[in-house]
């Protein structure tokens, strides 16, 4: 005969319960880049252009972030103007070109035509090309991919996009 002890029940009750509620309640994309190690600037950035909040948003985004390095490779007096107060709003021109609509899994991306072209939230448009060494949107390189959160997905990037001027 079979016998289930009742503290056992409830304890695997509790791990059904525990791992239900942390699918429901993963981390957005804001809190999922702040738990990167290599997009601490960019995390800046986004607080800097006051975007956390869209990010915090109900998405789907998929966010090309520029690593850490990436935001080094700028001259330090670009980082620094771009950083102030009075640049919000092309920060988060900048910010914004490097985000769109939906949720776009590596899979997803690989599967594009080599130079397809995809409008960014800031409204102009990237193009992803497929070469030997990898995946590229506008000739900067995807290094890593696939980072999900609840609202998207972070892929990050060796370069820092820039929007071509209008």
């Amino acid at each position: 005969m079979f016998r289930v002890r009742r503290s056992g029940v409830c304890v695997a009750v509790a791990v059904v319960l525990c791992v239900a509620a942390s699918a429901v309640f993963a981390a957005d994309l804001m809190d999922t880049a702040m738990k990167q190690r290599d997009l601490s600037m960019f995390v800046k950035a986004v607080h800097a252009a006051g975007l956390a909040g869209d990010l915090k948003g109900t998405g789907p985004f998929t966010v090309f972030a520029p690593s850490d390095a990436a935001f080094n490779r700028l001259p330090k007096a670009t980082l620094r103007a771009l950083m102030e107060p009075k640049n919000k709003k092309k920060l988060a021109a900048i910010l914004k070109y490097h985000l769109i609509n939906g949720s776009a899994m590596a899979d997803k991306i690989k599967k594009m035509r080599g130079g397809s072209m995809i409008v960014t939230i800031e409204g102009r448009r990237i193009t992803i090309t497929h070469g030997p060494s990898g995946v590229f949107v506008n000739g900067v390189k995807v290094t890593m991919t696939d980072i999900k959160a609840s609202n998207g997905v972070i892929h990050v990037i060796d370069g820092v996009l820039m929007p071509p001027k209008k």
